[in-house]
């Protein structure tokens, strides 16, 4: 994707100009891109301007409940929590509107970013452990890894350093079955890291 992101950005320029909700979709399509590759301001600054344009209302529900979830994520990533909630909030009544599972367990699992980084361990615990639930029905396994890893940097935090292992060594075990070398990388690190506050 590297390679095309030039005929990417034609893309959603043209989208912006003709059709803002074909604009949404391309956007939260490729929303690991933008973030994974560092895009994540270019990648707001269009989903603000096609979330606000009107023409873009017509776009399917899941449609604009994924965008929202997208615009919240990157928001999240660059520490503007006050925005991922925002955001992530609107797409959490808009896909509870529509019954759109997918789309609400991802807004729960942006506001459960957006409490662990306010320190509210109790709601960042609650979210993580729903959201780790609701991926297992959907039989996600990458979000099941993340919510596996979140739910150990919560316990992590707390001193709750025997439940931060099984935590992050269930996340490490998913993440090499799916041959997620990040999600190894991250697994093995946050054991060295409990290993060493335990030592």
């Amino acid at each position: 994707l590297e390679q095309e992101v030039t005929n990417l950005r034609a893309a959603i320029e043209w989208c912006a100009e003709a059709e803002p909700a074909r604009g949404l979709r391309l956007l939260a399509g490729l929303r690991q891109f933008w973030f994974l590759r560092g895009y994540l301001s270019e990648a707001r600054a269009w989903l603000a301007a096609l979330l606000a344009d009107e023409r873009a209302h017509a776009a399917e529900a899941y449609i604009r409940a994924q965008a929202l979830v997208t615009a919240g994520l990157l928001a999240f990533h660059q520490g503007d929590l006050e925005a991922a909630r925002k955001h992530s909030e609107a797409a959490l009544a808009l896909s509870r509107a529509t019954s759109d599972t997918r789309a609400e367990v991802d807004a729960l699992f942006n506001l459960g970013g957006v409490a662990f980084y306010q320190n509210d361990y109790a709601a960042a615990g609650t979210r993580f452990i729903d959201c780790l639930e609701r991926y297992r029905a959907l039989g996600a396994l990458p979000e099941m890894a993340l919510a596996l890893k979140n739910l150990g940097l919560v316990a992590k935090d707390q001193g709750q350093y025997v439940l931060a292992i099984t935590y992050f060594s269930e996340s490490l075990t998913l993440a090499q079955q799916l041959g997620d070398r990040r999600g190894v990388a991250q697994g093995l690190f946050n054991l060295g890291v409990v290993a060493y506050w335990q030592s």
